[in-house]
């Protein structure tokens, strides 16, 4: 810069005479020195404005900087002027007086003969008897930085080649003061870029282009203990990239920098104990040529750690069949987490704003959770509630609520929160421990009435074939057979009691072809019921597994009683138009068999009730043990059967028995 200012200044001054370019020359150089010498920027201003004064011989001089806020001439350094009009020119106006104007226009003004003259300093070199006021804009680019003006009361006119070198000086000091305030806006940015990276919680290091260190924050020595000193100019790989530190994979990441591309990588450090994210990115220049590097290093260990305990919390919260819910006081849904949305199927975007009985539960629990939600806003207890929940495509499902309320310090309810629980399994554990009592108390009801209803009805039999031995009228002997056939239903109905109460369980299973059962029960079907299969228009469909259906461990006659009872219930529920579907489906454990009807379907409390013995939702003039004798079956050959059925829409008896362990199946 010092060199380039005096090339210029030495062309603006070709017609000056030899002495006087010689001085002038070295009165510059000297101005040029305190650039670089001076480090306060008034102390160089006021050396710079006695050797103007000195070289031009002026009397007065002063020079002006403009405020960057307020857009005025504030007065930096002065020589030969009064205190008096020095606090005149302290601080002057934009286009005010001839140093402003000068500033304005970005143009030399020189004044003579100042007695027309009459702004502000006009005024004082008229009091002064100046016979010249000179003022010149400190120009650096396109910025105009001040002024320097100058003054005398010499008669002597200014020449050509003074006015020249008095434009090269103010060039000179406006590359000074240009370049102060460049070098004072680095110094700025470095010292908030020094301070911004040390308040980083990464490492940053900076290296020159063979990746020796140049530069690093203070967390060098924070964290990881290495002095600055202690590193400066050696090898990164040496301090950092080895395998005790942070040991990086195979990649050649300096082949990557050069190339001038970035490189990441996540390390375990054995040194430090912990996963660091590693980014390396080149530092080009215009040219782009690498002229460096910049190194961060983040300890990730905890991100990490985070990530992984919330992907496994995400797999429990996936797996959980309860549900949070949060409500106001009022019970309309705040929030519905996960849980809820797995067990019922309901997003928190179809329920949130809606009340929890009007969306989750069936139509008989409104009343009573109605009392339940009341006794929980009032009480300060958690309280329970059981009921039947509706999922979101239908279907029901016995649920427990747990509800608490919470209130503030004034008593005031803040908000509901609820758990939801799937209790299915309870349920049917508990259903399955009241049917095993009822079954053990009514078995021996049965087994007593049974044996007597057999001694009776067998004395009753005895004494009708001597009686209708010996009796010679018609019409007495058709009465007697009347009797006999209503004995022998008598017999039996013992014999399915006799069934029920477990007797003859004794008897051995052999192995049982599923798939001739199959075919057999086809065929059953469509002799047994061919007259309402042709008056009703019923249709038959079946679907059998591709594969053989393997052999199941049993006693042939008893699953094809179980079987026709379930098909003997399906077909008396339709009606005209109606459909029966049979399916079987098989894997290496377990064949299951499905009957499907179309017909009129079982209330929640005739499917409750569907397996108790005596009970029909036909009327009293059924027995009510068909269901009952084929559940009985199905468990006596370690199988389990289960009813799903909705009222209007049909019913879906499915028989899960096991397969022959001495046998598995093969494809067909």
């Amino acid at each position: 810069m010092k060199g380039e200012a005096l090339i210029q200044m030495g062309r603006q001054l070709k017609n000056v005479k030899t002495v006087e370019e010689s001085i002038s020359i070295d009165f510059i150089s000297r101005i040029a020195d305190l650039i670089y010498i001076e480090q306060n920027i008034k102390s160089m201003l006021k050396k710079a404005l006695k050797l103007v004064l000195d070289l031009t011989g002026f009397r007065i001089g002063y020079i002006h900087r403009i405020d960057g806020k307020t857009q005025r001439l504030r007065l930096y350094a002065q020589q030969g002027l009064s205190k008096e009009y020095q606090d005149e020119i302290e601080d002057i106006h934009l286009a005010e007086s001839i140093p402003g104007r000068a500033a304005k226009g970005k143009k030399p003004i020189i004044v003579k003969n100042l007695t027309e003259v009459t702004d502000l300093l006009g005024t004082i070199t008229q009091k002064g008897k100046m016979m010249y006021h000179a003022s010149f804009p400190l120009e650096f680019g396109d910025q105009i930085l001040g002024t320097l003006s100058l003054t005398t009361d010499q008669k002597e006119k200014l020449t050509r080649n003074k006015v020249e070198l008095l434009v090269a000086l103010a060039k000179q000091i406006s590359v000074a003061l240009g370049n102060r305030d460049l070098f004072d806006k680095i110094c700025q940015a470095k010292s908030e870029w020094e301070n911004a990276i040390d308040s980083l919680s990464d490492l940053i290091i900076i290296c020159d282009d063979q990746f020796r260190i140049l530069k690093a924050n203070k967390l060098l020595f924070d964290r990881y203990g290495y002095l600055l000193e202690n590193v400066v100019d050696r090898d990164c790989d040496e301090i950092l990239y080895n395998d005790k530190t942070f040991p990086l994979s195979m990649y050649d990441y300096r082949r990557m920098v050069r190339a001038g591309m970035s490189f990441a990588e996540e390390v375990n450090s054995p040194r430090f104990d912990g996963i660091f994210a590693i980014t390396i990115s080149p530092l080009l220049n215009m040219e782009r040529q690498l002229i460096g590097s910049i190194h961060i290093i983040k300890e990730v260990t905890e991100t990490r750690q985070l990530e992984m305990e919330r992907r496994d919390l995400g797999d429990l919260i996936t797996c959980m069949t309860d549900g949070l819910v949060e409500m106001d006081e009022r019970g309309s849904i705040r929030t519905w987490d996960r849980g809820a949305e797995n067990l019922l199927g309901y997003s928190e975007k179809d329920v949130k704003g809606k009340f929890l009985d009007k969306v989750v539960l069936s139509e008989e629990s409104g009343e009573s959770y109605d009392e339940f939600l009341a006794r929980v806003c009032a009480d300060r207890h958690v309280e329970e509630f059981e009921t039947e929940g509706l999922t979101k495509d239908g279907k029901a499902i016995p649920l427990s609520l747990t509800l608490g309320a919470k209130h503030n310090h004034q008593g005031e309810i803040l908000g509901i929160t609820g758990f939801i629980r799937d209790i299915r399994d309870r349920k049917e554990s508990e259903q399955k421990q009241i049917q095993t009592a009822k079954d053990l108390a009514v078995e021996g009801v049965l087994r007593k009435v049974s044996n007597f209803f057999e001694n009776t009805l067998e004395d009753i039999l005895d004494r009708l074939d001597l009686e209708v031995g010996d009796s010679k009228e018609g019409g007495r002997k058709e009465g007697l057979k009347g009797i006999e056939e209503a004995a022998l239903k008598g017999v039996a109905m013992v014999g399915k009691l006799r069934k029920f109460a477990k007797e003859g369980t004794e008897k051995e299973f052999s192995r049982v072809s599923t798939q001739h059962l199959f075919k057999e029960l086809i065929s059953l079907i469509r002799e047994k019921w061919a007259e309402d299969i042709e008056s009703k228009g019923i249709q038959v469909e079946v679907s059998e597994d591709q594969r053989k259906l393997p052999p199941i461990p049993g006693d042939k006659g008893e699953l094809r009683e179980a079987l026709l009872h379930i098909i003997s219930n399906a077909m008396e529920s339709m009606g005209p138009g109606g459909k029966l579907t049979l399916k079987s489906r098989t894997d290496r454990h377990w064949i299951t068999i499905s009957i499907t009807d179309t017909g009129i379907g079982m209330r929640q409390e005739e499917k409750r009730r569907a397996f108790d013995p005596f009970y029909s939702s036909r009327g009293p003039e059924r027995e009510g043990l068909g269901l009952t004798l084929s559940q009985w079956i199905v468990r006596r050959h370690g199988g389990e059967i289960f009813i799903e059925s909705e009222r209007d829409r049909g019913t879906t008896v499915m028989l899960k028995l096991p397969v022959s362990k001495e046998e598995g199946f093969e494809d067909r």
